[in-house]
């Protein structure tokens, strides 16, 4: 039976990576793949993996980043794409909101939305009532890098819960992904600091990786045609032999899809 995981699975990053969600999940229509958005610092520099263990995806390549020496960067590069693995089922899409679910959609920007309730999506738990209190905050931290200074973030999403505590934020809810009321994604957590919850903005990233799509029905659909259709032809190639003439079949170069160019 295959691995089925949702945006609020629990997983534990691979070497330098930590227990977290594994976040907002996207189709990429080019390469035919589904991918994790994450926070970095659950995927680490490497593999992801089920709380049982199983591996469920791959950190996919870096980006260079242009803010190192003044370690001043954007929120958004807190967060980092992870690749699943073939054999990793989609199980339920569809967030869980206050009274429904349905599908994550992209809508306003998180400006427009200050001062307004927001939904932080928690494993068991369900989803937990914050303000969003600024979409410019400013935050430091350490990251993986051997360095002992910590890096300064801004742009982030400033999370606030009625009273100032931030007690439901606990070891290993980075990943988890925040949306408004409707469901409209706004960003991921990244990092708790006493009364403060800091989320990365989450279009940056898929703005940058261009061909991603959130799911839905369509989407999920148009991926099990497409993997089908791998699928078929794969056996097609497994199954073909010598035709009339005698000649073995021509070589195809791997990676290539009938249709593709080379």
């Amino acid at each position: 039976m295959a691995l089925e995981v949702t945006y609020d699975t629990v997983v534990e990053g691979g070497e330098g990576g930590r227990i977290g969600l594994l976040g907002l999940l996207v189709f990429d229509e080019q390469a035919f793949k589904f991918i994790a958005i994450t926070a970095a610092s659950v995927a680490g520099d490497g593999q992801l993996f089920e709380a049982s263990g199983e591996a469920i995806g791959e950190v996919s390549g870096s980006r260079p980043d242009m803010y190192d020496e003044a370690r001043l960067r954007p929120a958004w590069t807190l967060l980092t794409p992870v690749v699943l693995a073939q054999g990793v089922a989609i199980g339920e899409a569809r967030l869980a909101l206050l009274e429904e679910r349905h599908y994550p959609i992209l809508g306003r920007t998180a400006g427009r939305l200050l001062g307004r309730p927001v939904l932080v999506h928690l494993p068991r738990r369900g989803p937990v009532e914050a303000t969003l209190s600024s979409t410019s905050a400013n935050f430091a931290m350490f990251v993986e890098d051997g360095s002992r200074a910590p890096v300064y973030f801004f742009d982030a999403l400033d999370l606030s819960v009625e009273g100032g505590e931030s007690s439901w934020a606990r070891s290993g809810d980075a990943g988890a992904l925040v949306t408004t009321r409707d469901g409209e994604v706004l960003g991921i957590v990244v990092s708790a600091a006493r009364e403060r919850i800091y989320a990365a903005p989450v279009e940056p990233l898929l703005r940058e990786l261009g061909s991603c799509r959130l799911l839905s029905d369509e989407i999920l659909a148009k991926s099990r045609t497409s993997a089908a259709s791998w699928l078929l032809a794969d056996g097609a190639q497994d199954n073909a032999g010598a035709d009339d003439s005698g000649d073995p079949p021509a070589e195809v170069e791997p990676g290539l899809a009938p249709g593709d160019e080379v």
